[in-house]
């Protein structure tokens, strides 16, 4: 719901009451109210509140009397309290602007006595919207300062020094796709001749003897499978 803030501030030409008692201020508007602190008058003859209070206000268009602030002012004596002055002010006929402050100042009687209450309304999300002040482009916008070129000639210290042209960034793809390939897995029989032979507990002597009568001249190329084994009977 739209909300407006009233701000009192001060009541002035107050009559047919002593001023000797303390003051307060009464503020409604549609079914709401608020009282501002008990505040004596000054030598003047001015009380002086200073005090904000937001309300919420919806246009009634049925009924005109509920589209009215009233603002009153109230003394308190000894042993009672009595109405000094009742005012109010038309919400649907102010020109209110959203979030600009409007000031008003309520004459109000009540019973031969008066007093006028000063009051700022500040409508917070509704009212027409501020004209917005568009700021004139310069002629000379966007050119350099005078004194301050656009580029340098020469920006670097040493006219000997000749930048790249552009940076040149690896390439993470690249880089994997320059990695050696792994070496395909060796054949058979190179696996096997890697391996040492196996060795059983009577075969590794016959085996030796084998190696050597083959290096003296091939002969007993074959092996007696049954040399290391017991003879059967």
């Amino acid at each position: 719901m739209p909300a407006v803030d009233v701000a009192v501030v001060c009541a002035t030409q107050i009559t047919g009451v002593s001023l000797r008692n303390p003051f307060c201020v009464y503020v409604r508007l549609q079914g709401q109210a608020i009282r501002t602190n008990f505040v004596n008058a000054d030598c003047a003859g001015e009380v002086r509140y200073s005090e904000r209070f937001c309300f919420q206000y919806k246009y009634d268009s049925n009924r005109s009397g509920r589209n009215r602030l009233f603002a009153e002012l109230w003394t308190k004596s000894f042993f009672s309290q009595s109405c000094v002055s009742v005012a109010w002010i038309e919400m649907s006929e102010q020109h209110f602007v959203r979030g600009e402050q409007l000031r008003v100042n309520l004459r109000g009687t009540f019973e031969g006595k008066s007093a006028t209450l000063s009051l700022v309304i500040t409508p917070l999300d509704f009212g027409e919207t501020a004209a917005v002040v568009q700021q004139v482009v310069p002629v000379a916008y966007g050119l350099p300062v005078e004194g301050v070129p656009l580029a340098p000639a020469d920006p670097y210290t040493s006219a000997a020094y000749m930048p790249n042209v552009c940076a040149v960034v690896p390439d993470p793809a690249s880089c994997r796709k320059c990695d050696a390939a792994p070496l395909p897995p060796p054949p058979p029989a190179f696996v096997g001749a890697s391996l040492p032979p196996p060795l059983y507990p009577s075969f590794s002597q016959d085996k030796q003897q084998q190696t050597s009568s083959a290096g003296a001249g091939g002969q007993n190329a074959e092996l007696d499978n049954r040399a290391g084994y017991p003879k059967q009977p």
